[in-house]
């Protein structure tokens, strides 16, 4: 499975945005959650678990990247690290295919949540998401596109529906899945430049924090009402 290194003096800022992106979908969950206990409204259960499962996606990336970043090949030149990369131990294999699969899993709940679809279609796209992770490994830029596409069909979710209620909160909404997007535009193309990669993560961390700031004026609306 192809494994991009970031510059080198961004090994621990990136776990560290990572962890943040951990924090904040738990966040999230847990306003999800708090809200539908006010509004007892199901959509915020299914919220509530893509979220969760998000974050466990990012939780694994963090450990592996953990792993990788100072166990694996700290001792190692750099040339030798990218010889090592082509060859990762199978541990490292499956925990980078789990969160791949996992992250869409996730997207894939959020996408469903304005969709009317059968449950039973769940298992199917779930059955999808495998095989789409199965196939990024030898073409990662296919876990990134998926992504993407995703995320602009849950923007244009969002635009519609800004368009009709004007709510500043569907706005930050919409501006943060957009942002989402825009980050895995930058990881199809890491491979050119690492500095893509870094942008990429920053920028994601940013869309993550815009949705925490909605859920949470979401959450102060819901119990002013």
């Amino acid at each position: 499975m192809p494994f991009f290194l970031p510059p080198q003096w961004f090994y621990d800022i990136d776990n560290i945005l990572d962890s943040v992106s951990v924090l904040v979908l738990l966040l999230i969950a847990f306003f999800s959650m708090s809200y539908y206990r006010i509004s007892k409204r199901k959509n915020y259960l299914l919220l509530t678990a893509s979220f969760s499962i998000l974050a466990l996606s990012f939780a694994i990336k963090v450990a592996y990247n953990f792993i990788i970043y100072h166990n694996l090949l700290s001792p190692l030149s750099l040339l030798e690290a990218h010889e090592f990369l082509e060859s990762l131990p199978t541990f490292i294999v499956l925990a980078v295919f789990l969160h791949r699969f996992l992250h869409l899993v996730g997207l894939f709940l959020l996408y469903l949540l304005h969709q009317k679809v059968p449950k039973s279609s769940m298992f199917l796209l779930i059955y999808f998401a495998a095989v789409l992770t199965y196939f990024s490994r030898s073409a990662y830029y296919l876990f990134h596109l998926t992504t993407l596409f995703l995320l602009l069909f849950i923007t244009w979710t969002y635009v519609g529906q800004w368009r009709l209620n004007k709510r500043s909160t569907t706005l930050l909404l919409t501006i943060g899945f957009a942002t989402m997007a825009l980050s895995q535009v930058l990881f199809m193309f890491y491979q050119i430049t690492n500095l893509f990669y870094v942008a990429a993560e920053i920028i994601q961390v940013v869309a993550y924090l815009v949705l925490l700031i909605t859920f949470i004026l979401v959450l102060r609306h819901g119990k002013t009402k």
